[in-house]
């Protein structure tokens, strides 16, 4: 993937990089995109298309239609990306002439960035889409008029409205631009300050696009991949309302706890694809025959929500399901017109099957249904003696009774932080209250480095948030590959803990990867690995390397907690005892990094910049460097260590 050397910092905090890595790139996704955009354009690949193909584009570098389109193009560059007038384009006014081809062309992303104060027309565009809302997102920015609020489409709560947020390269922080609009319709931010290509006179160069214009497509790019995914692996695409409670479950939260006016309810992160449960968000599609026909009347009062599952093929059950989502959603909104669209529909899938009444007859404020996810009641998990969770964030205190739960495990693995960004809100709680009922807890951080320095932060991180809990163990969660010589980065992130006074250091190493990063494993005192097999709760496998810590499943399911939980098991000698004794307090080494003197051997350093080649002779130790190679390293080169000998490359690859 050819990327824009500006944008690899925001592209892999957001995963983006990792999707590509993947093969999601926004292949077979229909994007609408609200605007213009110079369809011809050479930099385009034919990836951005005229749905009318009777209007005039402008080829000027300022015009905000080829900008926004640029976005979307760098974040799903294998989709295509259709070019809408809705009330928007003088020439095209005529919202009926475009709802047509947004459903025959089956587009399931809109992005608009089109700044308008003509709210009737938006009301009257966002009432058009909503018979489409059960396989179509709607993404729009919030508008850049600060502390004013949000305009446009992002009135309207159909629409995900989109702020701006940056990343400082110095403080490693990412921060609230101040011209986004904010209030009490935001929903989520995304990264501003993108470059794209020069495409005119300054072809071969990048520049920077500030604004909420280009927050939105970002975001509407990544619900391409997203599409993708889901279309291929579940086969069909998500819903609006679907998209929002995926994108719910994935994000950092910045700012204040929980919703705020300055980020909605925070940035979007795309997960690791490989661990995305898919059932916890769409039903997938079978080849159920949709023509099947009831002859006998049956009342909905006599029949539970499954029993209706079981009547309707399961593509029918889905959109019935989606039309209940949509109708509680319009409900907590007051939007009427959504309600009465998504009853009626719902109304024409039971007459289909001739049952007779309607789930949204009788009392609004009944509950909305829900399908469990849970193992099958009919076969029992296998028995684990010594049973071990591992919990985030993602698991609210709120929603554990932990009494229930702590009688079941005989530790708890906690993460503290994901990468140094993002510190986990809950894991002192949960530290706490599984103590407080016998439970010994370890801790884990999701490793994010991007350079050696950028390890060693991490680790200090890790190290200054946790050390005050003593926990029995201390875990690396090694998932993403950060940066070009994860082995390396890995080895100055454990010598850094170690220097600090950690003595139990574990690594949970991604199944997949275990291979391809190489790590050294003797830098560890245990070895965690994930590998789930049919994941369905149960231990249905074993991983291919040897190990101390099995994680069998993502969807387990333990009394206490109404959802799903990462179960992992011992394998191996080491007994329980190693992994719950009490550690003593850290102590930090009192000299934790060597300091170069007369005795020190000196190696030659080979360093190739500017296309010239340059020998030196510094420190190389335990694969550390300790002269001010470092400094070229945080200037943004690539830094590549073999033997004693390090190649420096001027400008290449990430930081």
């Amino acid at each position: 993937m050819n990327y824009i050397k500006e944008n690899i910092k925001e592209f892999s905090i957001c995963n983006v990089t990792l999707w590509h890595n993947l093969g999601y790139t926004g292949r077979g996704i229909k994007v609408g995109n609200t605007e213009k955009a110079y369809v011809d354009s050479p930099l385009f690949g034919g990836k951005v298309h005229d749905i009318y193909g009777d209007y005039q584009y402008s080829k000027s570098e300022n015009h905000h239609g080829n900008q926004t389109a640029h976005i979307i193009h760098q974040v799903a560059p294998d989709a295509d990306i259709y070019c809408l007038n809705m009330g928007v384009n003088k020439n095209k006014t005529n919202i009926y002439d475009t709802i047509p081809l947004i459903k025959n062309f089956g587009i399931s992303v809109i992005s608009s960035s089109h700044y308008s104060s003509m709210t009737t027309t938006n009301r009257q565009v966002t009432d058009e889409l909503l018979q489409l809302l059960d396989k179509l997102v709607l993404v729009c920015s919030a508008g850049n008029d600060s502390y004013n609020g949000v305009n446009g489409y992002a009135e309207f709560k159909e629409w995900l409205s989109i702020g701006a947020v940056g990343f400082n390269d110095l403080t490693d922080e990412i921060f609230y631009k101040t011209y986004s609009s904010r209030g009490k319709e935001l929903d989520f931010t995304c990264f501003s300050g993108l470059f794209i290509p020069h495409f005119g006179k300054y072809y071969g160069t990048n520049w920077q696009l500030e604004g909420t214009s280009f927050s939105a497509p970002m975001l509407a790019g990544m619900c391409a991949l997203v599409q993708q995914f889901f279309l291929e692996n579940a086969g069909r695409v998500l819903g609006r309302y679907e998209m929002e409670n995926f994108i719910k479950d994935h994000l950092i939260d910045l700012g204040a706890e929980g919703w705020d006016e300055y980020y909605g309810h925070g940035l979007f992160i795309l997960p690791d694809p490989r661990e995305i449960n898919i059932s916890k968000y769409i039903i997938p599609q079978d080849s159920d025959n949709d023509t099947e026909e009831y002859p006998e009347p049956i009342p909905t009062d006599s029949l539970t929500f499954k029993e209706i599952g079981t009547i309707m093929s399961k593509d029918d059950f889905n959109k019935y399901t989606n039309f209940m989502m949509i109708y509680e959603n319009a409900k907590k909104d007051g939007n009427e017109v959504a309600m009465n669209y998504s009853r009626n529909e719902a109304q024409k899938l039971l007459d289909k099957y001739n049952i007779e009444g309607n789930y949204f007859d009788g009392d609004d404020s009944e509950p909305e249904p829900e399908i469990p996810v849970e193992p099958d009641p009919e076969e029992p998990r296998e028995e684990v003696k010594e049973l071990i969770i591992d919990i985030s964030h993602h698991q609210n205190p709120a929603n554990i009774n932990y009494d229930m739960l702590a009688k079941q495990i005989k530790l708890a693995i906690i993460r503290t932080q994901y990468g140094s960004l993002t510190r986990d809100k809950y894991y002192e709680i949960h530290h706490a209250e599984f103590r407080k009922r016998g439970v010994p807890t370890a801790c884990y951080a999701w490793v994010r480095g991007t350079s050696i320095r950028d390890m060693e932060v991490e680790a200090t991180d890790f190290y200054n948030r946790t050390k005050d809990l003593n926990p029995t163990f201390w875990f690396l969660d090694v998932e993403e590959e950060s940066m070009s010589d994860m082995r390396l980065g890995i080895k100055a992130y454990v010598r850094k803990l170690r220097s600090l006074g950690v003595k139990k250091v574990g690594v949970y190493i991604a199944h997949h990867l275990y291979k391809k990063f190489n790590l050294d494993f003797t830098d560890f005192d245990t070895i965690w690995i994930p590998h789930y097999g049919a994941n369905n709760g149960k231990v249905s496998s074993s991983p291919q390397f040897s190990c101390d810590i099995h994680q069998f499943t993502s969807v387990g399911r333990l009394d206490g907690y109404n959802g799903n939980l990462d179960l992992n098991r011992l394998m191996g000698t080491k007994p329980l005892s190693y992994f719950i004794e009490a550690q003593d307090a850290p102590v930090p080494h009192p000299n934790p990094q060597p300091i170069p003197d007369e005795e020190t051997e000196l190696v030659d350093i080979r360093i190739k910049l500017h296309d010239k080649d340059i020998t030196v002779k510094g420190v190389f130790e335990d694969g550390i460097n300790y002269i001010p190679i470092r400094f070229l390293e945080n200037m943004g080169y690539k830094i590549d260590w073999n033997k004693g000998i390090v190649e420096v490359d001027y400008m290449k690859g990430e930081k």
